[in-house]
């Protein structure tokens, strides 16, 4: 017994030991078939157990899939237990990612710590020491810009001349900390177009009014960071321009991750005040809608901004719901045409919490719901196209219900799924072949529903004399399916030899057909019938896996 437990143990530990000198080849393999974070996992889990002759190895690998997926605070943490005894590569590999991600943890006095040990011989890759010393500009920004980065950043430009992307993020650094003086050489470098001269004209104090308006208003249309367009509004505010502090506050909302300063609710009083501002000129008095409403049409073209303001009062206030329910179509029209989709969406949330259908008319319903569905806001989007029976002009209705499909399908909606496909099907004489396959997979999901099978047969049904050949077999097979799952093994059969003869041309899916249609035919008792199936399988099939059943079935008779 003790023998045998001693040989059983031996033959563990020997498999054990086979398994480690492959964990590296695992890993390496885990990291080409697509799984890097698996293959660090595996690496994290067995390196412990390797020899220290191999470690090395296991290392290198480690900190190429770091530097690839690797966490900022993650690389921090095990940059700083880098055993001593680490090669050399691979302590230079491991200082270069600790100081990326130290800049991206805003630490640039801990950038320069790991910069140092790399600089200190000089590194004799130029792009490497060209990046080094980007890096140390950056180092020196963070987290505010301190007393040498004027200097070193001179330095870096008279060893590599302009780097655009390096002198843009220094002189809005610069310029967001009020160093005015060291930014003046950088603008001479930067073209009047660049939004950042803009910016740093504007902020220079020395133009006229209209004039810094203007070049304000450059930077506000173009696309710039939130760190841009927040020191825009800074210089707006000084020389109170509401206006233009609104537009800049569009803009940040409308950013795909919006900068912590953007506030829908801060946007809608904003709105607010410059009406108000606006109606004092006018004398137009709050509640007068019927005024307000010509005021915002009249301003449409000249005074946008106005218009969207007066719009957004209208929207929540007025007390004429048919008015109130055109403001909130003219709102979100006129934040479209601007290019402001994020921003109407999370407006609209701020001032109608979830965005209950109820509240607006369809135009609005359908648009909301688009832009829902474009931000990943299903619930939301799903909410606002149930019950929708019609769609702005000009949209593609047929398109529409099938997007609202899917987008219920996700919801796990299988009336609603119903509803829509239905609509389509009453509409669609020829489907695309895009629309088709969407289909398809939304009646594979709503057919998986027990209550809701006998609804996706009749769909599927409906759907054979409007797609092509291709799909219809996929249809047909799909039906088939259905009919064997309902016992009715003469009606599968039917579908299956109907797919399997849709196309001229013999293939692995049509040989498939006639195998189920087989299989079908034998149970119901025709056997001769499904013998002639396996036959013809034989003939035309060229999948091994298809040959091999058709034979065994045949030969078990």
């Amino acid at each position: 017994m003790k023998i045998s437990n001693f040989l059983i143990g031996l033959g563990l530990l020997t498999a054990s030991y086979g398994v480690l000198a492959d964990g590296l080849s695992d890993a390496r393999d885990l990291v080409e078939a697509g799984a890097p974070q698996l293959a660090l996992q595996q690496l994290d889990r067995d390196m412990p157990q390797a020899s220290q002759d191999a470690r090395p190895d296991w290392q290198r690998l480690q900190w190429q899939l770091l530097g690839k997926i690797g966490e900022a605070d993650d690389v921090l943490k095990r940059a700083a237990a880098l055993p001593d005894d680490a090669p050399a590569d691979v302590k230079h590999a491991v200082a270069l990612l600790a100081a990326r991600a130290a800049l991206e943890k805003g630490d640039g006095s801990l950038a320069r710590s790991y910069l140092a040990q790399l600089l200190w011989v000089l590194p004799s890759d130029k792009n490497e020491y060209r990046e080094l010393r980007t890096l140390t500009v950056q180092s020196h920004l963070l987290p505010q810009p301190d007393a040498e980065v004027a200097s070193v950043m001179l330095r870096y430009q008279q060893e590599f001349g302009v780097n655009s992307a390096l002198l843009h993020t220094y002189a809005l650094a610069m310029l967001s900390a009020g160093r005015t003086a060291d930014v003046n050489w950088a603008r001479s470098q930067l073209p009047d177009s660049d939004p950042l001269a803009a910016l740093i004209d504007a902020a220079g104090g020395q133009l006229s009014d209209d004039a810094t308006k203007q070049r304000l208003q450059t930077v506000i249309n173009s696309d710039v960071s939130a760190d841009m367009l927040l020191q825009a509004r800074k210089v707006a505010a000084q020389m109170n321009a509401p206006e233009l502090q609104i537009q800049i506050n569009e803009r940040l909302l409308n950013l795909p991750a919006p900068s912590g300063e953007a506030d829908a609710a801060a946007l809608w009083k904003a709105y607010r005040s410059l009406t108000q501002s606006f109606g004092n000129v006018r004398l137009l008095l709050f509640g007068s809608d019927a005024g307000w409403a010509d005021l915002a049409r009249e301003s449409a073209t000249g005074a946008p901004v106005m218009a969207r303001a007066i719009w957004s009062y209208l929207a929540r206030e007025a007390k004429d719901s048919a008015l109130r329910s055109s403001a909130q179509q003219q709102l979100l029209e006129q934040l479209l045409a601007q290019h402001l989709d994020r921003a109407a969406l999370r407006l609209f949330e701020s001032a109608w919490p979830d965005l209950p259908s109820s509240a607006f008319n369809p135009v609005v319903r359908y648009r909301l719901g688009q832009l829902a569905l474009d931000a990943g806001e299903y619930k939301l989007a799903a909410g606002l196209w149930q019950g929708l029976e019609s769609v702005p002009e000009g949209v593609d209705a047929a398109d529409w219900q099938v997007r609202s499909a899917m987008l219920f399908a996700r919801q796990g909606d299988w009336v609603a799924v119903k509803d829509s496909v239905s609509a389509w099907l009453g509409q669609t004489t020829a489907a695309s072949s895009v629309a088709g396959w969407q289909v398809l997979e939304t009646l594979r999901l709503l057919s998986q529903q027990p209550a809701m099978t006998a609804a996706a047969q009749d769909l599927l049904v409906r759907m054979l004399p409007v797609v092509a050949p291709v799909q219809r077999r996929v249809v047909l097979h799909r039906l088939g399916r259905l009919a064997d799952a309902a016992k009715q093994p003469l009606q599968a059969a039917q579908w299956y030899l109907q797919a399997a003869m849709q196309l001229p041309q013999a293939d692995d899916f049509a040989a498939q057909s006639r195998l189920d249609a087989a299989a079908s035919l034998d149970n119901a008792g025709l056997h001769e019938d499904a013998a002639m199936q396996y036959r013809l399988v034989l003939k035309t099939s060229t999948d091994a896996a298809q040959q091999a059943a058709a034979s065994y079935a045949l030969g078990a008779r």
